[in-house]
């Protein structure tokens, strides 16, 4: 009997031990889910903060950009801008940071074709200015730059020539001539420019 009795203690305390590792076990677990939502809450807030931040510095970087451009188009980047005076460009050619200038003759079909190109170039590049300039209105760059062939277009960096384009030298390929009436025609990809200016 009492072997049984003792057997009996046994699984009861057996029993009461298995009873209490469940009741451990079932705070434990809501322990972890307390500890899990309590780490979802910080990365939520975290995750949050983080792009609330990133949020708000793309917004800065987005006004600061569009103020850059607001400026550019206020002092006339963004197209080709017809100067008068020898001594308006040599003053633009040393404030601007990047400069190109086309030298041109306003009745030479070449010079006209070329103001037309630069036009659209002058839409993508607005941290450029570009200029054109009648070389009736420049005597003295004229003999200073030996102007024999137009049109001639100059790229400048910081007041320093970078880059020169006499006529459409080296894009000679991409002229069509017609072959009913024997004019040419250029039809100059705009990459192809943009190559040849340096930009």
């Amino acid at each position: 009997m009492n072997n049984i009795l003792k057997d009996y203690r046994v699984r009861e305390t057996s029993k009461k031990d298995l009873e209490v590792e469940d009741n451990n076990n079932d705070e434990n677990s809501g322990s972890d889910q307390d500890i899990d939502e309590l780490l979802q809450e910080i990365e939520d807030d975290i995750d949050s903060q983080f792009y609330d931040s990133y949020r708000e510095q793309r917004i800065q970087e987005f006004y600061q950009k569009k103020k850059r451009i607001d400026d550019q188009l206020s002092k006339g980047h963004g197209q080709l801008m017809e100067i008068t005076l020898e001594k308006q460009l040599m003053d633009l050619l040393v404030e601007e940071p990047k400069c190109i200038v086309n030298f041109y003759l306003p009745d030479f079909k070449n010079c006209i074709i070329m103001n037309n190109y630069l036009n659209q170039l002058s839409k993508r590049y607005l941290d450029y200015r570009f200029l054109k300039i009648s070389v009736g209105n420049t005597p003295f760059l004229n003999k200073k730059l030996q102007i024999k062939e137009l049109p001639l277009v100059m790229t400048y960096r910081n007041g320093k020539l970078v880059n020169t384009l006499v006529g459409f030298n080296g894009l000679e390929k991409y002229f069509v001539s017609n072959d009913f009436t024997g004019n040419i025609s250029q039809k100059i990809p705009l990459e192809a420019l943009e190559k040849k200016l340096g930009l």
